[in-house]
């Protein structure tokens, strides 16, 4: 439950220990330190353990330890599979070092920093992950997933793209069906027959996404479970399928995982023909409508009119 208080052990480095209620947006401060401890909703652990400079928290250890300088460091609710937390600094050469866990042995884990692809990191023999960073503040955010092929965050700086990763899967992966997550802005660069192609991810909701491919411009939505397919040079045979396999995260941090495959089928005649009376259908519609506007306006002209002569006459 959102507000419910769940009460936590709080082991100091100093071996005494203390309790503490921990709700949302509950802040705290160990005494042998300054960092501050600022939790969001939706978190459950079985215990936590405060020590001078960093924070274990059991299931979702995220350990933050600082060789040198002020650390302040801001955690946000998180799932098992995504760790998202602020570090702040006032002191830019201090180096903080991040344990990780909850993560199983192998599993190849992406890290962005201040919404840009970053680092890989693979879990080790226990589900951790470790890493360093020197450097200014900064965002950090930690999931399952790979580093783009081609992250071409230069090139989508510079062009005021943000830095959002574009990926630039293989043909071999295209056929096979190349799996990726990917949030909002985020892209993806492929060719099919030899000529150049883009998926940008438009907007991720609950259930669904809303997808821009070109380079003949295509929008659509999906569902989750959802395909479409796609004639991209318009020569009557679909050469590109995209699935919606699920959507993940919260907030606008929310991700479609999306699996993209090379096809070459024909375009059934059919749905073609489908296609062409929903059109005609959406014609019709629109323009019984306006009949019955024009109509309608006819009869309150004649109704005012005939209301006009009739006061006349008396």
């Amino acid at each position: 439950m959102k507000h419910k208080l769940i009460l936590f052990s709080i082991i100091f480095l100093l071996n005494f220990t203390s309790a503490i209620t921990i709700q949302e947006n509950t802040q705290f401060k160990p005494s042998a330190t300054t960092t501050t401890f600022i939790f969001g909703n939706n978190l459950t652990f079985s215990s936590v353990e405060v020590y001078s400079t960093y924070l274990k928290l059991d299931n979702n250890t995220i350990s933050a330890n600082s060789s040198v300088g002020n650390v302040n460091i801001t955690i946000f609710n998180f799932t098992d599979s995504y760790k998202k937390f602020n570090e702040t600094k006032s002191n830019p050469s201090a180096t903080v070092s991040y344990i990780i866990s909850n993560f199983s042995s192998g599993a190849s884990i992406l890290a962005t920093k201040n919404n840009i692809a970053w680092t890989s990191l693979t879990g080790n023999s226990t589900g951790y992950i470790s890493f360093d960073y020197t450097g200014s503040s900064a965002l950090f955010e930690v999931e399952l997933g790979v580093m783009p092929t081609v992250a071409e965050t230069a090139e989508e700086s510079s062009s005021g793209g943000g830095g959002y990763p574009t990926y630039k899967p293989t043909s071999e992966e295209l056929e096979k069906g190349y799996e990726q997550s990917l949030r909002k802005n985020y892209k993806m660069k492929f060719e099919v027959n030899n000529e150049s192609h883009e998926l940008k991810v438009d907007d991720v909701g609950d259930e669904r996404v809303t997808i821009t491919v070109s380079s003949e411009v295509v929008t659509f939505d999906l569902n989750v479970g959802e395909t479409k397919k796609l004639d991209l040079d318009s020569d009557g045979f679909y050469n590109l399928e995209v699935f919606l396999k699920s959507v993940s995260g919260f907030s606008y941090w929310k991700k479609a995982n999306l699996v993209v495959r090379v096809i070459s089928e024909e375009v059934v005649v059919d749905e073609i023909i489908e296609e062409k009376k929903m059109v005609e259908d959406v014609i019709v519609e629109e323009f019984n409508y306006l009949w019955s506007c024009i109509v309608l306006g006819l009869v309150v002209v004649l109704v005012i009119t005939l209301s006009i002569r009739q006061r006349k006459r008396t």
